[in-house]
């Protein structure tokens, strides 16, 4: 396959044929160097050379490296600082009737951008 391209080996259970292979287009060329079939830039693996393998993170260049305990302490204190936000924005909003439907407004929409920030991370 070409650089940015990966072939996969697509076998029918039961058939009697041989079998076929598919082509998936990988997001760079640096992940999907080109090559035979299952051929992916070390460390990646999966369709479209899209995964790490286990014990891999994905680093800001999109190589795949080592864990290390940066990975752990961005997770942990992400979650710590959304609860500690939580935590704050739910004794805010306890004052009235009014103030908690808008606490927990902002609760919720608080949460979901800290799970996206945290997803995008891929933490």
């Amino acid at each position: 396959a070409a650089p940015g391209y990966m072939l996969e080996a697509v076998y029918v259970e039961g058939g009697d044929h041989a079998p076929g292979v598919s082509i998936f287009r990988c997001s760079t060329s640096k992940i999907c160097p080109g090559g035979g079939v299952g051929v992916c830039a070390e460390g990646r693996e999966g369709i479209a050379c899209a995964r790490c393998r286990d014990g891999l993170a994905m680093s800001t260049d999109g190589t795949c490296e080592p864990c290390d305990g940066r990975q752990i302490a961005i997770a942990v204190g992400g979650s710590l600082l959304v609860l500690a936000l939580l935590t704050f924005v739910y004794f805010r909003s306890r004052r009235s009737l009014e103030r908690l439907a808008r606490g927990s407004l902002n609760l919720m929409l608080t949460s979901a951008q800290m799970f996206a920030a945290l997803q995008t991370l891929s933490v």
